[in-house]
């Protein structure tokens, strides 16, 4: 009995050594970490961080390894891993100080990749989980930012640009807060509020960074109060203080411009026919709107849906759409394009309504209104991130037609050609130009004997396309793709349908080697194989 319990004492000092072992190495490890991330030796510092999160996942420092590791890649530039590994460290250590770190970053940088909803979101997670975070109050005015200049809640923004204020005056934010307050009351063209709130960061934040904004934004206040000599100082003092920065070159062309006015007495007729001017363009457009929105054709909507703000709107149109319940979703991305219309969600619902009626797997898909629905987003937001994804997607809608998946589609192939060229026209270096040239291949090899007795002509020009995209795009992944349709397309051949095919077999074995040689890892190798040895029993009778 004593000898069992002296072997039982042993065990548990051996095992405490152990555990202390443990995580001094891992501790040790965590420090070699953070010195090599201090001398921006990433790599280093990335296979250490590694190392920690797999083989002393239960010490201490591994919550921060993980977090360090998404961190670096954001450091890289590699944003989806970067992405990956962050949300990896929130389920992981939901509890952990990492967790509201690792939200914050990811909200920095859905808003660097311009995803601005998805940025939001981020930081809202940190404000409804963590209050009591260090990153609370950055999360709360990055929030407010967002809303205020990209998804087009000023309301709300305003709240939250209060609070900081209210609750943490101390805060390194209170004064880009107390600036952005200003801005919403000039935006409301409420110019003597406004006025009020820029003097406030002047007086209160002497050397914080919004000082010479503020100044700029007092000298147009007091121009829009028709003060014009006092601005004139103002602008002058942006000058004087702030030579370098670029609230002085716009300082000085509104001195310009209002030495010009006092100069000029008949300037306030031509400020008023100005005016006038605008107010009959505005009549214009709001016409213009009325007719492209339809407004009169709107479903109604119920009280609790057609209160809510452009986001939350969205947010529940896009639920509906993920549940395949179209018409509903229909009805509240029109809403938000009517409604919300200077949204920065106003585009991107615009072009959700084209995607519904592309939609496969809708059963009332119509491809002539999703086009109309797409080209609505090219004529009303031409400089939103969605113009150049809707020109793409209407050659998509003109080439639709698959002979097992969708029978309904269109076979336009000629219109599908000229959508597509005329993106690549415009938008040379869009994400999507690789595709555009793809399509237009696989145009041009749709043609048949029915739809074009000169077959043998597009094969060519489809061999062309898919040999520019190569040339043009090498790192894209259609280039395998497009090889194999190359080489196929050179032993095209079938009685029935294909009598124009090039049947030129020699170039085809060719074309499949060459697959072969240059993407040894494509998932077309096995069909190549199979290929070149059905044209050698070919060549061979």
């Amino acid at each position: 009995m004593q000898k069992a319990f002296l072997l039982f004492i042993l065990f548990l000092q051996i095992n405490l050594y152990a555990q202390k072992d443990y995580f001094t190495e891992a501790s040790q490890l965590f420090n070699k970490g953070k010195y090599f991330l201090e001398l921006k030796d990433y790599t280093s510092a990335l296979k250490v961080f590694k190392t920690i999160v797999e083989k002393y996942k239960y010490s201490e420092v591994s919550p921060k390894a993980q977090f360090f590791i998404g961190k670096i890649l954001y450091n890289l530039g590699n944003y989806n891993l970067a992405i990956e590994e962050l949300n990896k460290a929130v389920k992981e250590y939901p509890y952990e100080d990492i967790a509201p770190s690792s939200y914050l970053l990811m909200g920095y940088i859905f808003m660097k990749s311009k995803d601005y909803v998805r940025s939001y979101l981020q930081f809202q997670k940190i404000i409804d989980n963590y209050p009591e975070s260090k990153e609370f109050v950055e999360a709360k005015y990055m929030s407010a930012l967002i809303l205020f200049n990209y998804i087009n809640e000023p309301k709300q923004a305003f709240q939250y640009f209060q609070e900081i204020i209210d609750k943490y005056p101390n805060s390194e934010f209170a004064d880009n807060s107390l600036y952005w307050i200003g801005e919403y009351f000039y935006d409301q063209k409420n110019y003597s509020r406004a006025l009020t709130e820029f003097q406030k960061v002047i007086d209160e934040y002497p050397t914080g960074n919004k000082v010479s904004s503020a100044l700029l934004k007092k000298g147009l206040c007091l121009m829009n109060l028709n003060k014009m000599e006092m601005a004139l100082l103002t602008f002058q003092k942006i000058l004087n203080q702030f030579p370098e920065t670029p609230e002085a070159i716009s300082a000085e062309k509104m001195i310009n411009k209002i030495n010009e006015y006092l100069k000029n007495k008949e300037m306030k007729e031509t400020i008023n026919q100005l005016k006038n001017s605008i107010a009959e363009l505005n009549k214009n457009i709001e016409e213009l709107k009325s007719f492209y929105l339809g407004k009169e054709s709107l479903d109604l909507l119920p009280e609790e849906q057609a209160n809510l703000p452009a986001f939350e709107l969205y947010k529940n149109a896009k639920n509906f759409y993920d549940a395949k319940n179209y018409n509903e979703a229909i009805k509240l991305f029109k809403q938000i394009t009517y409604k919300f219309s200077s949204s920065a969600l106003a585009p991107r619902a615009q072009f959700m309504l084209g995607k519904i009626y592309s939609d496969i797997f809708n059963p009332e898909k119509d491809y002539t209104k999703a086009i109309m629905e797409f080209q609505m987003v090219i004529t009303r937001f031409p400089k939103s991130e969605f113009a150049d994804d809707a020109l793409y997607e209407i050659g998509n809608c003109y080439c639709s037609f698959e002979p097992k998946l969708n029978q309904d589609g269109l076979k336009e192939y000629k219109k599908a050609i000229e959508t597509y060229e005329k993106f690549l026209n415009i938008y040379p270096q869009s994400k999507l130009a690789p595709y555009a040239l793809f399509k237009i291949g696989i145009c041009y090899s749709s043609f048949d004997k029915i739809d074009n007795p000169e077959g043998l002509t597009e094969y060519h020009l489809a061999i062309a396309s898919f040999k520019k995209l190569i040339d043009k795009y090498p790192e894209s992944d259609l280039c395998d793709n497009a090889q194999y349709y190359i080489a196929k397309l050179y032993s095209s051949y079938d009685k029935e349908r294909r009598p124009y095919g090039l049947k030129d077999y020699k170039q085809s074995l060719i074309e499949y080697r060459k697959l072969l040689s240059k993407y040894p890892d494509s998932e077309f190798v096995n069909y190549a194989q199979q290929e070149i040895e059905n044209i050698k029993n070919i060549m061979s009778e």
